[in-house]
């Protein structure tokens, strides 16, 4: 997929959905587990990511973490707030840290 965002005039790249499951140590509290489902997609023109959205899925965690947690995921999803910043870590990615395998995006799959 990545080959092909990079190589496309225009590329829609739809991540499946991705499953984060962390432990958040707490010194006067029970550990708050926290779990969270995210599908990401992003729009490429000539190799360069120019939209991005995280969509952010369901959400497992304590109480108080969890009001905090959904509003700002909620907030995301609605005005994708995130987008800009995604959309420079992506670029930043695909241009300077994949640089050693970058020979090999224009070989055809194996």
């Amino acid at each position: 997929m990545i080959t092909k965002a990079m190589s496309e005039a225009k590329y829609d790249l739809v991540l499946k959905t991705h499953h984060v499951a962390c432990t958040v140590e707490r010194e006067a509290k029970d550990d708050a587990k926290i779990d969270i489902d995210f599908a990401p997609t992003v729009t490429f023109e000539n190799g360069k990511a120019v939209k991005a959205k995280i969509n952010w899925g369901t959400l497992s965690a304590p109480t108080l973490l969890k009001g905090a947690m959904w509003t700002a995921t909620a907030t995301d999803n609605t005005f994708n707030v995130l987008q800009s910043t995604l959309v420079d870590d992506i670029n930043d990615f695909v241009s300077k840290k994949c640089d050693e395998v970058k020979d090999d995006w224009s070989k055809p799959a194996p």
